[in-house]
């Protein structure tokens, strides 16, 4: 099977915000919060894009970018995951996310998923 090189890397998600929208590499993206009716996306280099609508959206147009619902506010890229401690995601910029026990189960079989088809 040969894997297309540079094909995750050239993902894109489109956020729009007041008159207009930001193109964001699924690279760039951390996170993904929700606070109330905000959509935050956290960025490297700790930016932040906020937005309006529902996560269960994103969660949908990312997914196959391998970021994985950890718990009802959070929506991770697994790329960016350095290690997972009992309910605890450290990222690679050291942010600390937790796991909720409704979604544990969800999370590590996507995760294991993620590690054996991504290799990493």
């Amino acid at each position: 099977v040969m894997k297309r090189l540079g094909k995750k890397n050239d993902a894109f998600v489109v956020i729009p915000n007041e008159g207009g929208f930001n193109k964001i590499g699924t690279n760039d993206i951390m996170y993904v919060e929700v606070i109330s009716h905000d959509i935050i996306f956290h960025l490297a280099g700790d930016k932040e894009i906020t937005t309006t609508g529902t996560l269960k959206k994103y969660e949908e147009q990312l997914k196959k970018y391998w970021f994985i619902r950890c718990n009802s506010c959070y929506l991770v890229n697994a790329h960016k995951i350095k290690r997972v401690e009992k309910l605890d995601i450290q990222l690679t910029n050291d942010e600390i996310i937790a796991i909720s026990h409704p979604k544990k189960k969800g999370f590590m079989e996507s995760f294991k998923k993620y590690i054996m088809e991504e290799g990493n």
